[in-house]
């Protein structure tokens, strides 16, 4: 199957790939890769080329771009670290650590600030992009993995894979503010851009958990898979 993307005009065209632990897959590097457009407006998924191999930590899982651009935060899995990738020249800036097993990654609307779920330690660590350095350590469940923040920077809803359940953190006093009981083992969460929904994956349950962001309840349950 071909997949078409319609891009501006030609040039340069960053796509960031990323592997993680899962169930026992791993992967050991993370790869960025570009296109070169030569006039068509149009790039074909086949096209794509590899322009640079960036070593980051092991297993690297989770990975945020700031808003502008500049840089990618990874999350190396097994070394308990985020790796901060300068991508004007896809080099390792900053090697920030946090806690144990750390998978998903989220930044702020205005990149300010990085948020990593630790699986491993049960927390999330806040990283000051400014600085890159962990400014607070939130402790949340038993299993924490997924995180997305919500387009006005207030909260982060943490999915935590082991205890079925999103905490909600205040992005202003980095303090957890709402549990909601979402289906079994949920991974993903992702917020409407309007900010009024955050939909949960439940890998255990084969459903998706819909979650009002006003009431931090969820208002309904979708059945997939």
């Amino acid at each position: 199957m071909s997949v078409a993307h319609q891009l501006p005009s030609k040039g340069r065209f960053p796509v960031t790939l990323s592997g993680s632990r899962l169930f026992g897959a791993a992967v050991s590097a993370m790869v960025i890769v570009a296109a070169a457009l030569t006039g068509s407006p149009v790039l074909a998924a086949s096209s794509p080329s590899v322009c640079a191999t960036v070593t980051v930590g092991s297993n690297p899982s989770g990975v945020a771009v700031t808003p502008n651009g500049s840089y990618a935060y990874v999350a190396n899995f097994s070394s308990g670290s985020v790796s901060v990738i300068d991508t004007s020249t896809n080099s390792v800036t900053a090697t920030v650590s946090v806690g144990s097993n750390p998978f998903g990654v989220a930044i702020t609307p205005d990149g300010s600030t990085a948020y990593v779920a630790n699986s491993g330690s049960n927390s999330v660590s806040v990283i000051d992009t400014s600085t890159n350095s962990v400014t607070a350590t939130v402790t949340v469940g038993s299993g924490p993995w997924g995180l997305a923040i919500t387009p006005d920077g207030s909260n982060a809803y943490v999915t935590d894979s082991s205890s079925n359940k999103v905490y909600v953190i205040n992005t202003s006093t980095n303090t957890v503010t709402a549990t909601v009981t979402v289906g079994s083992v949920p991974l993903g969460v992702a917020i409407t851009p309007d900010g009024s929904d955050a939909y949960v994956t439940s890998l255990g349950g084969n459903s998706v958990s819909v979650i009002d962001t006003s009431t931090n309840a969820v208002t309904a349950t979708v059945t997939v898979g």
